[in-house]
C-alpha cells in the first residue's frame, strides 16, 4: 500500500489499483491549509494520480478536515465513488466496503477545541490486501479510546494527531498499537510553536519514539 499525505490531514492509500481519500479536501483553518489547487482540482476532476478513485471519506466536518462545496462537487462528478459525510444524527456504519479497500469506524470524542463544542470523530481502520492502517484524526489524546477501538489490535500503520505526543503514557503506548506511527496535521510553517515543540519532543525521546516520524511536508509518502 502507498499512503501520500496530500495536505495536513489529508491522505490518500493506493492499493489494488484503486485510490481510497480521506479528509482530501479541506478549507484552510490557520495554521492549517486547505488541500493544495493542483491536487484539489485533480481530485475533483479525477485527473492524473485521481483517476481511480473509488471513496472520499470524512472523519468529521470541521474546516481543516472537510470542505463541502468540493465534496458535493467530487460526488456530482463520480457516481460511482462513495461519498462518506458523518452526520451527527445518525450512527456512524460499522464497516463500509469501497471496492478492495474495508473501513471500519468508530465514533469518538474530538480533542478539546475552543468553539467547536463536544465534537466527534469518526476515526477509521483501513484494510486492503494484506495490509491495516488506523487513521486517529483529532481523536482526543486518551488512552481508553483507542484501546476501545483497536481491542488488541496492531496495526501496520497509524496515522495520529500531534497531540498523543504530548502526554507520557500516550505517547508510550505508540509502539504498543501500530508497527509504525506517523503524525500527521502538523502545521507547515517551521517556525509554528507546536510544529517546534513536537520536533523537540520526538529528538528528546529517540528510543520511546523509534517507530514515530513526524510528517512535516505535504506531499509526504509512505510505502507499506
Amino acid at each position: 500500500m502507498k499512503i501520500t499525505l496530500i495536505c495536513n490531514c489529508g491522505l490518500a492509500l493506493e492499493s489494488g489499483g484503486q485510490t481510497l481519500l480521506l479528509d482530501a479536501l479541506t478549507q484552510e483553518l490557520p495554521p492549517f491549509y486547505r488541500t493544495p489547487e493542483k491536487t484539489r482540482r485533480e481530485i475533483i476532476a479525477g485527473e492524473g494520480e485521481y483517476a481511480s478513485v473509488c471513496g472520499l471519506l470524512f472523519t468529521h466536518l470541521h474546516p481543516d478536515h472537510f470542505d463541502r462545496e468540493a465534496a458535493e462537487e467530487f460526488s456530482a462528478r463520480h457516481k460511482n465513488a462513495l461519498v462518506y459525510i458523518p452526520s451527527r444524527r445518525e450512527p456512524a456504519p460499522e464497516t463500509l466496503s469501497i471496492g478492495s479497500f474495508t473501513v471500519e469506524l468508530h465514533r469518538v470524542r474530538h480533542t478539546q477545541v475552543a468553539g467547536y463544542g463536544k465534537s466527534t470523530v469518526d476515526v477509521m481502520i483501513v484494510s486492503c490486501e494484506g495490509n491495516c492502517v488506523y487513521v486517529a484524526s483529532d481523536t482526543a489524546p486518551e488512552a481508553a479510546i483507542h484501546e476501545g477501538v483497536l481491542r488488541g489490535r496492531k496495526v501496520d500503520a497509524a496515522f495520529w494527531n500531534g497531540e498523543m505526543l504530548l502526554y507520557k503514557p500516550e505517547r508510550a503506548l505508540l509502539h504498543v498499537w501500530a508497527e509504525k506511527s506517523f503524525i500527521y496535521h502538523i502545521p507547515i510553517d517551521p517556525q509554528d510553536g507546536l510544529r517546534r515543540k513536537l520536533e523537540r519532543i520526538v529528538s528528546r525521546y529517540p528510543e520511546e519514539l523509534e517507530n514515530v516520524r513526524l510528517l512535516t511536508a505535504y506531499p509526504s509518502v509512505i510505502t507499506l
